[in-house]
């Protein structure tokens, strides 16, 4: 079987990206399958390295955005020159009509899309494109029932779990020891963390408020990069909270800096199934979020909801965790992580689960 992972989204530090490299990966490293990732953007070093070492071959193309004639043209001449079985779209909504139908004019036998959200920021393209995307998929697939159900209807689709390698998220004292020296956090902080891009739909403006009326030993490390990061910098020199607020950027050891946390943090305006809580919790943290964010993202119990409303929830509840001995959150996560395991969010059974999915689909269009 050869199959290309196609990403809407530039392969990044974002859900999207964390999906296709986390199953391009496998595929190509555990599955044997020849795999393939279109990207819209230019990859860092890190990604270049990891996916060469797994053998996943890369193909880097102008983003649809900016040219999408010139995109679709590149991306329909290099599908009809490489005879896939099947082609993965990864994307929030019937926008991925385009790549689809692209790969429906190269005779690609299964065209799946995978919907990773519950809205768009594109919602008069995604009504115009609807059409389109429908006349071209053949396979639906979505990150959770919510996120099928808000860009299929009543079609049938897949839910395809959101796996990570857990031995990669479990804590470790070294790195917390390191990370927490690096930014001279002391014995006696209290580390928060939110992993994110800086936009409206991730709502890092609410965690500055949390922050600013709980005691000064609280710290909050903010991991990633976007649209709002100047502003948010700048709400937090105006409110005086440089020395308990840390900026990290978009990094690529996310295990460490939750290594070094307390507490995990996830004020969203909405979501599908957002990979970071997963990790959040395989690293043993416990999680306060928005009540926008499905429940069922609470697959070890440690995870609380609350009203974006106002921050005195948020300051309660995360005011009632206590910091457990690193001993017993290493002994604590082994039971996690084998919970975690048992529902399905390892990528092995992710991952196997999705090729099965696709070869029986394959058998029927073939």
């Amino acid at each position: 079987m050869k199959v290309v992972f196609v990403s809407t989204t530039f392969i990044d530090k974002n859900g999207i990206s964390t999906f296709v490299l986390n199953n391009a990966t496998y595929f190509s490293n555990k599955l044997n399958v020849k795999t393939y990732i279109v990207s819209p953007n230019i990859v860092d070093k890190y990604t270049r390295d990891l996916l060469t070492k797994n053998n996943v071959h890369l193909v880097e193309i102008p983003f649809r955005k900016r040219k999408p004639l010139k995109y679709l043209r590149i991306l329909l001449n290099f599908l009809r020159t490489n005879n896939f079985d099947v082609i993965h779209v990864n994307g929030n909504s019937s926008t991925m009509g385009l790549e689809l139908f692209v790969a429906k004019l190269a005779k690609i036998p299964l065209r799946i899309s995978h919907c990773h959200n519950t809205k768009t920021g594109y919602p008069l393209l995604n009504k115009l494109l609807k059409p389109i995307f429908n006349f071209s998929v053949n396979c639906r697939m979505a990150c959770s029932q919510e996120a099928g159900k808000w860009l299929y209807g009543k079609k049938k689709f897949f839910i395809i779990d959101n796996g990570i390698d857990l031995n990669e998220y479990f804590p470790s004292s070294t790195s917390r020891e390191k990370i927490r020296e690096r930014y001279n956090l002391t014995a006696n902080d209290f580390v928060l963390i939110n992993v994110g891009c800086f936009n409206y739909q991730k709502n890092q403006f609410f965690l500055i408020d949390v922050i600013s009326s709980l005691p000064s030993n609280y710290k909050l490390i903010l991991v990633g990069e976007g649209t709002n990061l100047l502003k948010i910098k700048k709400v937090v020199e105006q409110k005086n909270l440089k020395n308990r607020v840390i900026f990290v950027g978009a990094v690529n050891n996310v295990n460490e800096f939750l290594s070094a946390a307390d507490v995990f943090l996830l004020p969203s305006r909405y979501e599908g199934f957002p990979f970071s809580l997963v990790e959040a919790q395989a690293a043993g943290l416990p999680c306060v979020v928005s009540n926008m964010v499905t429940k069922k993202v609470n697959l070890t119990g440690m995870v609380k909801f609350c009203s974006l409303k106002d921050t005195k929830n948020w300051n309660n509840e995360i005011l009632k965790l206590k910091r457990i001995d690193f001993y017993n959150r290493l002994m604590k996560t082994k039971k996690i992580d084998s919970l975690i395991a048992e529902k399905g969010y390892s990528i092995g059974t992710n991952a196997v689960t999705l090729l099965n999915i696709m070869k029986n689909n394959l058998e029927n269009e073939i």
